[in-house]
């Protein structure tokens, strides 16, 4: 599965798809899979207006598109860490941990103590 239908096993229900563009009738290269389209596998059933949906805002997915400037593996793998840490910092981030031998309510109360002193993040009991 590609980074397109994430979430899914199914590639017909994934909101992003390859297809071709019926539009172009000069395209020769390949199978002409060159249209990207972001859409509902099925809409969202409602109809919008100039009120909204149905008098209330309407939120729809977003769709964030990588374009490599290589073809060079490390440079596509520097890009994508790059999206990452702008668009979701939280996963790139790995919390410091202690992990706890001694789960004895002292022995508790010094982890504690120690992973405040050295701004450790996490105890593992």
């Amino acid at each position: 599965a590609s980074e397109m239908t994430r979430g899914t096993k199914d590639p017909s229900r994934g909101t992003t798809r390859l297809g071709p563009d019926e539009s172009c009738t000069t395209c020769t290269q390949g199978n002409g899979a060159l249209l990207l389209r972001s859409v509902y596998p099925r809409g969202p059933a409602a109809q919008l207006g100039p009120a909204g949906f149905h008098g209330r805002s309407f939120a729809s997915f977003r769709t964030y598109v990588l374009l490599h400037d290589s073809d060079e593996a490390e440079r596509q793998g520097l890009a994508l860490r790059r999206m990452y840490r702008t668009l979701a910092p939280q996963v790139t981030e790995n919390p410091t941990f202690l992990h706890l031998t001694d789960a004895t309510e002292a022995g508790i109360r010094r982890a504690v103590d120690q992973c405040a002193a050295v701004g450790f993040e996490m105890i593992i009991l």
